[in-house]
């Protein structure tokens, strides 16, 4: 199964990326059953949550996909 979207935090100038909403509620040690019910973006504890499309375009290797 290929990841379709990555999560992005996004607080002042620092920003995060996650591969869920899971992960990221756990490194900050908020509530994933409140924060996966709001539809996203959305703002938690001043952060702003965005669910954004994951778009490869270069493999780890080096090179064009």
């Amino acid at each position: 199964m290929q990841r379709q979207s990555i999560i992005v935090l996004i607080n002042g100038d620092q920003v995060e990326a996650w591969g869920s909403v899971k992960e990221a509620c756990e490194k900050h040690g908020w509530s994933y059953n409140t924060i996966s019910r709001k539809k996203l973006p959305t703002e938690w504890k001043g952060w702003i949550i965005h669910r954004c499309p994951f778009r490869a375009l270069y493999t780890h290797e080096g090179g064009e996909k």
